[in-house]
């Protein structure tokens, strides 16, 4: 067994530091029902979409927060499986879309616009399952498949994100 010395200030500053997260991950679990919170880079699939007419160029990626619950579930000789399910993020994000307006020439520049997507994470949502062990949680990137609507306009098809459980 090793020994560690600190110093006063040292140690002052650990039993802060554990007394702080201590408090946040309860703070956290009390709020928020036990829902985990990560971050995570967005990408679009849009290949040969159209907006307002013109091929689309570039969607730039976004961070989203989403959240997601974890369950064990318990036999007599301990841990069966962990299950992560009820994924949620936001209802609407903001999409900034380069595209070629409609009827342009060749040498046209491209056009940079902001656009809202709705996104329903109860009927959009699919799941990639992974079950290989060490750790459980969603991966930290996810995408969005898009698609025209009858207007021309874009709208989410599907919202996909690999899990990780078992």
């Amino acid at each position: 067994m090793k020994k560690i010395v600190l110093t006063e200030k040292q140690s002052k500053k650990l039993v802060n530091k554990l007394i702080n997260e201590q408090a946040r991950s309860w703070h956290d679990l009390i709020h928020d029902d036990g829902r985990q919170h990560v971050e995570v880079e967005c990408n679009f699939d849009y290949y040969h979409l159209t907006y307002k007419g013109g091929q689309i160029d570039d969607i730039l990626k976004n961070k989203l927060n989403i959240s997601f619950l974890v369950e064990p579930e318990w036999r007599s000789y301990g841990i069966k499986s962990i299950s992560v399910y009820d994924i949620r993020g936001p209802e609407e994000i903001e999409l900034e879309i380069a595209y070629y307006p409609a009827n342009s020439g060749e040498d046209a520049d491209s056009v940079d616009e902001r656009f809202n997507l709705k996104l329903d994470w109860d009927n959009m949502l699919q799941t990639e399952d992974d079950e290989t062990l060490g750790w459980f949680g969603v991966s930290d990137e996810m995408s969005i498949e898009l698609a025209n609507d009858g207007q021309g306009g874009l709208v989410a098809k599907s919202i996909n994100i690999g899990v990780h459980g078992f």
